[in-house]
């Protein structure tokens, strides 16, 4: 059974496990991944569903839905404050089911990027203007992710749980994560193709434009980004959400530049004696290039725990590439013989063949009556060595010398090396400076996304380094499956490393989502780890969200999002003291202010069992 199986099946079993019914009451936060955005693509092509509107569906079967765009070249920790932002403003524009519109226009949230990271890298914090909260612990939420969306989620939860990050003091950001233990405002967070480990799709582009210098890259973002970001943000077409790095139309002498300023100025690599905005967000790793490759999600694992002990995770792993083929095709053989240079042509302008001419003729001379024979002699000789050639030449190519010499080698191989030695030294001698990857153990299936064959391809036959085999260390499995964007390997869940919560340090993170509690007093211990769903093949990143697919799979998709909301919506979010007014304590010790009693985190827990199906209350919740 593949992944989507899998999760059809734990849908239809909590249903009729889990007999209290879903709650449509708690909302379903959508986070985009890495270039996703919010508003319809050109008024029409959506985010979660392309052509279709996933979202929509769950709105009409009852659910409430908030579609949260986030930078889509941004860092996590941007994403994090964007993401908190809108959840905690209560300025949702909305869409109305009736006529399919969105009501009202959209509001710009003003984000408060915190005091660390806009004076590490230089770009404006922004303050913001309002407060009028509404996420918060009597509101909880449930957040699907895709892609990027994941490691964003997990990067929130970690600073609103603990503020900081690991082994540091100082707190990134007093105004948003000032206060611990708000984890538990997500009830869920299922994930769908997330590289939790990172994703060598990073390493493939850079390998296709390492040829490009940095002034070259800045001149070449620089152009793209000023087409993009010229309008106010209201009216993009595409919003990359960098104005606080001046990605944006400024102002000179108290007017707003023209389009050329704000080119010239976006693609300089000094700018007023300065790196120019664009340089700086390219030189800074502060960005998702950075934060998706696996040095950076390696940086995002060592600073923040994997899980919370208060959220149930999930997860769904894709592929779109299948094995290179082991055997050479049916057809080669035919191809070798319609081979545009015959072999009677290519003896003939063999330098040797002349030279033997020119010895042959020159003996002659020498001999009376002879010499007048060369041409009939050197036609017979000619003639004879080309029946020779050829007739090696013929049992190398019929059935069964073809036999011989593909056994002798193997296609992979000869198509490396076709592609190592032959197109990429006639592509930059024609003067293309780009380069070609030489195929590797998979390729992309014929039905993934053209724009996506190229990374898909790349990624099949890059390698490993040994820095990212160190951080992987005994996880490094087959990394060459991928989506075309995200490694198989890397979607089942988070490293479990040695800055993970006690809990989690002597017990598997990641477990099989048919081994999910069937029990509802059970279901409870189901939190802090991540249930896989498993691979399901066939389907590239694009796929996953419904963007430029066939109508089957887009039945599949909007399936795959059905059955995740109806997991979700059946799980409730972890008791409080506020949640159980009918727990007895009069038997814990009470308190005087000035001796704390003897009294373990176990006694508690013990006493509460019955209402904490995981009996993990925190001693801080009575002290």
């Amino acid at each position: 059974m593949d992944g989507l199986g899998k999760l059809e099946s734990l849908a239809g079993r909590v249903t009729m496990d889990l007999a209290d019914g879903p709650s449509k009451d708690v909302p379903i936060v959508f986070v985009p991944g890495f270039s996703g955005w919010g508003s319809p693509l050109f008024g029409a092509v959506n985010y979660w569903g392309g052509i279709e509107n996933i979202p929509q569906i769950l709105a009409k079967a009852g659910h409430t839905v908030i579609l949260a765009p986030v930078g889509p070249l941004s860092s996590n920790w941007e994403r994090a404050c964007e993401l908190y932002a809108q959840l905690r403003s209560s300025r949702f524009t909305q869409y109305n089911l009736e006529t399919n519109e969105i009501e009202g226009k959209p509001e710009v949230i003003d984000v408060d990027y915190g005091d660390v990271f806009p004076i590490r890298h230089r770009y404006e914090r922004e303050p913001q203007e309002w407060r009028n909260w509404k996420w918060d612990e009597n509101s909880p939420a449930h957040f699907i992710c895709h892609s990027q969306g994941g490691t964003t989620v997990r990067y929130l939860l970690h600073l609103m749980e603990h503020c900081t990050e690991n082994s540091k003091q100082t707190l990134p950001h007093p105004e948003y994560f000032d206060t611990p233990r708000r984890s538990k405002w997500a009830i869920s967070v299922p994930t769908v193709g997330t590289p939790h480990r990172g994703t060598t799709v990073v390493d493939a582009l850079w390998n296709l434009s390492r040829h490009l210098d940095l002034p070259e890259q800045t001149r070449l973002l620089g152009r793209l980004f000023a087409v993009l970001s010229f309008e106010d943000q209201h009216r993009r077409t595409y919003d990359l959400q960098l104005d606080h790095w001046g990605i944006k139309r400024g102002t000179r002498r108290n007017r707003n530049e023209t389009f050329s300023e704000m080119r010239e100025r976006l693609e300089s690599s000094i700018w007023q004696a300065n790196p120019g905005p664009v340089r700086r967000w390219i030189e800074s790793n502060h960005n998702a290039l950075y934060d998706n490759s696996v040095m950076g999600v390696n940086e995002l694992n060592e600073k923040t725990i994997p899980t919370s002990n208060d959220v149930y995770y999930f997860s769904l792993s894709f592929s779109c590439v299948e094995p290179f083929p082991p055997d050479w095709p049916s057809w080669t053989l035919e191809a070798i013989q319609e081979f545009p240079l015959t072999i009677t042509r290519f003896l003939e302008e063999l330098p040797i063949i002349g030279n033997i001419d020119k010895m042959i003729q020159g003996a002659l001379n020498f001999i009376p009556f002879l010499g007048d024979f060369y041409s009939e002699i050197h036609n017979l000789s000619f003639g004879l060595a080309t029946q020779i050639a050829q007739g090696i030449i013929g049992v190398a190519t019929n059935v069964g010398g073809w036999h011989i010499v593909s056994n002798l080698v193997d296609i992979r191989e000869a198509t490396r090396w076709l592609v190592d030695k032959v197109l990429n030294r006639f592509i930059q001698e024609v003067g293309y400076n780009v380069r070609v990857p030489p195929p590797g153990d998979y390729l992309p299936i014929a039905s993934v996304l053209p724009l996506m064959f190229p990374t898909a391809y790349a990624i099949s036959s890059q390698q490993l380094s040994n820095g990212q085999r160190q951080i992987l260390r005994d996880e490094s499995e087959d990394w060459k499956v991928n989506d075309g964007i995200v490694n198989t390997a890397s979607m089942k869940g988070p490293l479990n490393r040695n800055g993970d919560i006690p809990a989690n340090r002597d017990r598997s993170l990641i477990v099989d989502a048919c081994d999910f509690p069937r029990l509802p007093e059970q279901v409870a211990n189901a939190r802090g780890k991540y249930w896989h769903f498993g691979t399901t093949d066939g389907m590239d990143h694009a796929d996953k969200i419904g963007i430029w697919i066939e109508s089957d799979t887009g039945k599949k998709v909007a399936s795959m999002y059905t059955h995740l909301v109806t997991i979700v919506s059946h799980l409730s979010a972890k008791p409080t003291l506020t949640d159980l007014p009918n727990v007895d304590i009069s038997a814990l010790p009470r308190f005087t202010g000035d001796i704390t009693p003897d009294l373990s985190a176990k006694v508690i827990a013990d006493k509460l069992a019955i209402y904490d199906g995981r009996g993990s209350v925190m001693v801080e919740d009575f002290i």
